[in-house]
């Protein structure tokens, strides 16, 4: 028994120690799902890396999903535009749609294979001169119909505090 208060001890020490951070930080809340967690926190990074993944149930093999990326990125949201245009084309994939919203997001749409599967992606962009933040929604082309509103609802409620 003593053995288990001592660990349970040292457990609690980090969680006292982080508690004060933790709780400056709002959740985020999956209503429908019937849970809140708070968001993991990463401490300064300068390569591309994914900080968020949702996914809905499986069909077909493939669960549609949304992804937030984080890339450093230095340019203008038109820059940004044309080097992803360019890594798209490099792949066969087709663009639908690449276009500038306002001076510092972007709104692609476009399909193509990977994974075995043929997909439909839609993404946001926030480009702040230092990063791109990237929500990026992904089904299968023979469920974009069925899953693209909510999916794409997802993605442009990207925000970021200096450009929402």
């Amino acid at each position: 028994m003593k053995k288990l208060v001592t660990l349970l001890s040292l457990l609690a020490i980090p969680m006292i120690c982080s508690g004060a951070v933790a709780s400056k930080r709002t959740p985020v809340q999956f209503k429908s799902a019937g849970f809140a967690i708070q968001p993991l926190q990463t401490g300064p990074v300068n390569k591309p890396y994914v900080s968020l993944e949702m996914f809905m149930p499986a069909s077909g093999g493939f669960s549609a999903n949304v992804n937030v990326v984080v890339q450093p990125f230095s340019g203008t949201v038109k820059q940004y535009i044309a080097d992803t245009k360019r890594q798209l084309a490099a792949k066969g994939w087709k663009i639908a749609r690449a276009t500038a919203v306002g001076m510092h997001r972007a709104v692609f749409d476009y399909t193509g294979q990977a994974q075995g599967h043929n997909l439909h992606f839609y993404a946001t962009a926030i480009a702040t001169g230092r990063k791109v933040y990237l929500a990026t929604a992904t089904a299968t082309t023979a469920l974009w119909a069925h899953d693209a509103a909510r999916l794409k609802a997802c993605a442009n409620s990207l925000s970021n505090s200096r450009h929402p």
